[in-house]
């Protein structure tokens, strides 16, 4: 069997489409992914050393974004008839609504995952007549219009949750007397999430805090006075999360699950006016993991970071409280099976 894998737009897409991927080929499953154009999906696909297409499509910003879709419209077309795939399997963003469109046209079975709790609009527009849809949070049923989904979760790495903090340690040269805290906000950095720490960083430095900044492509102009990591981007992000004590971020779905996996405590920073990301970290606040911190609350964020430390153990203790899904499995049992038929 070939199964095509859709993709692109943010990591947050990116990289559960190459965690399932890695499943299937498993199974003896042949894969090969399309994404889109920008710098950062190509980076990520040749460090899997995944075969992969690019499909002409940058960010929705570009003025030449709806004539990028329609061109993607053909070389979709090109693609399907070359590759001959026997089933598609879409993670959403824009990037995914030529091959969908293409896919559907010509009859061909397709499965769609679901990271956030709201769907976007190229699942919501192709969920119906979906094999499966996977989701990741049990509210994004109510938003679908389909009687075949599948509550999944999110795959996440392997590894995340698995590396032993010592050796975490030595990976980022960290002192073992000081709590360590983990701060990123998604693939493309946070700029509000720096300036946060930055203007707050006597609360870190008496709090006896360490951090491992991973920033995007923020720039930092300063330096902070408390101990840092600071990076651009991490490939073994795994280390990082074995690390810390505890997450600040924003509230990408992708790290809302690795949060979860990793049984770390987190403050959870939804962008502002993001319905899905405010969706996305009730979970964190639901299982009592974590808090729910928001942007305009900003004047508190000492009151709340003095009160979350203060409860980080027990929030630590909750964990054994979630129901952990098997996404593995789960997704895997349905793919195989249909893969029967």
């Amino acid at each position: 069997m070939k199964i095509l894998i859709s993709t692109g737009g943010t990591g947050g897409h990116i990289y559960p489409a190459l965690i399932i991927g890695k499943y299937l080929k498993e199974n003896d499953i042949d894969i090969f992914y399309t994404i889109g154009k920008r710098e950062r999906e190509i980076e990520i696909l040749k460090e899997s050393n995944e075969k992969f297409i690019n499909l002409p499509i940058g960010a929705p910003s570009d003025k030449l974004f709806y004539f990028q879709i329609f061109i993607s419209l053909f070389k979709s077309f090109s693609i399907i008839k070359k590759e001959k795939p026997d089933k598609v399997f879409a993670f959403g963003s824009y990037v995914s609504f030529p091959i969908l469109f293409i896919t559907r046209l010509l009859k061909i079975p397709y499965y769609l995952h679901e990271q956030n709790s709201i769907p976007g609009k190229v699942i919501k527009t192709f969920s119906k007549k979906a094999e499966k849809v996977f989701i990741s949070f049990y509210e994004s049923k109510n938003y679908l219009n389909s009687n075949n989904i599948v509550m999944s979760g999110m795959p996440v790495r392997e590894k995340i949750g698995k590396i032993d903090k010592g050796e975490a340690f030595k990976r980022f040269n960290l002192k073992d007397n000081k709590i360590t805290f983990l701060l990123f906000g998604g693939s493309g950095g946070s700029k509000f999430l720096l300036d946060l720490v930055k203007e707050f960083e006597d609360e870190f430095f008496k709090l006896n805090l360490q951090g491992i900044i991973i920033k995007g492509n923020v720039k930092i102009n300063q330096e902070f006075k408390f101990d840092t990591v600071i990076l651009d981007y991490i490939n073994d992000i795994e280390y990082a999360y074995g690390a810390s004590d505890f997450v600040i971020s924003r509230g990408g779905s992708s790290t809302i699950w690795e949060i979860i996996y990793s049984k770390k405590p987190a403050i959870v920073i939804p962008i502002k006016n993001s319905e899905h990301q405010n969706k996305n970290c009730e979970l964190i606040k639901n299982y009592k993991i974590g808090v729910i911190f928001k942007e305009d609350d900003k004047d508190n964020f000492p009151k709340i970071l003095n009160e979350f430390m203060k409860n980080l153990d027990e929030y630590k203790k909750n964990f054994t409280e979630f129901p952990f899904p098997d996404t593995k499995s789960i997704i895997l049992k349905e793919i195989l099976y249909d893969r029967k038929k």
